[in-house]
């Protein structure tokens, strides 16, 4: 089996994506025979590190390896650590793909019913409407407190702390779920979206604290029971990419070992 298999397998799980998708090969060759495959949210250098510590020599990752969307800033080419990253890539013979447009052009979201899957949440999804394109999706928590399901969150996500916005005693029947850079591109959008839906709580990945922020603390201020849960951009996203481990792991499985290696939370709490 060749990294150019386990891509076409990749690319298959979806629809079409753009011309210029950024799922490209980023390090090594299509042509490479693959011993392991280490699935995971970002090709750290620890993630490969670990990765090859596992015997795996092909990364799978969601986000970019070299910093830009494309993989390609114009200083790379003088970074030392740019350098001495590929080498240490080189050195361990490790191929990385790219899986971020095909993950998110599946239908279902790949990332998305990953991430809910993880949560025991993929059951409990309602409809939804208004707002923009591709909306966060909407799940129905019963009126549960709000510090019940940050503690939830916290341990599924594995995080030591996560920050709220708006009201800490909120109830949460209607729950809303931007993850990744969602909650970033809907911009604006999201105000109105949270009101056409009756959100009692948003969950987030990536925020814009003059936006979506100030709206949640004068809603919660003014009595409308609303909070805002940000979790950040790689740990609302990571989990999801179980989904991925478990779609690679049904095909190439009794060939090959497939794992998820976690880049885990980048920040230190002080």
């Amino acid at each position: 089996m060749k990294v150019c298999d386990v891509v076409d397998f990749l690319s298959g799980l979806s629809g079409p994506v753009r011309p210029d998708t950024c799922d490209t090969l980023k390090a090594g060759s299509l042509d490479h025979e693959v011993h392991g495959i280490a699935v995971t949210f970002m090709a750290t250098v620890e993630v490969i590190e670990k990765a090859a510590a596992l015997g795996a020599d092909l990364i799978v990752t969601h986000e970019p390896t070299f910093y830009e969307h494309t993989d390609h800033p114009a200083w790379r080419d003088g970074s030392e650590v740019a350098r001495r990253k590929q080498d240490l890539i080189d050195r361990h013979g490790i191929s990385i793909w790219r899986d971020h447009d095909h993950a998110h052009a599946s239908k279902p979201d790949a990332l998305y019913r990953g991430l809910l899957t993880e949560l025991g949440w993929w059951g409990k999804v309602v409809p939804a409407g208004g707002g923009p394109d591709l909306a966060p999706i909407v799940v129905d928590l019963g009126g549960q407190p709000l510090a019940e399901v940050v503690e939830h969150v916290k341990r599924v996500l594995g995080m030591h702390a996560v920050r709220i916005v708006g009201d800490p005693n909120v109830r949460c029947h209607r729950v809303g779920i931007a993850f990744g850079g969602g909650s970033i591109d809907f911009g604006s959008q999201l105000a109105p979206w949270i009101e056409a839906n009756d959100i009692d709580l948003l969950i987030c990945g990536d925020i814009i604290e003059w936006t979506v922020v100030p709206y949640v603390r004068d809603a919660a201020r003014l009595g409308f029971g609303r909070a805002l849960l940000v979790v950040g951009h790689g740990r609302s996203e990571e989990p999801g990419m179980t989904d991925v481990v478990r779609e690679l792991a049904s095909h190439f499985g009794d060939s090959v070992p497939v794992m998820l290696v976690e880049a885990g939370e980048p920040f230190l709490y002080f």
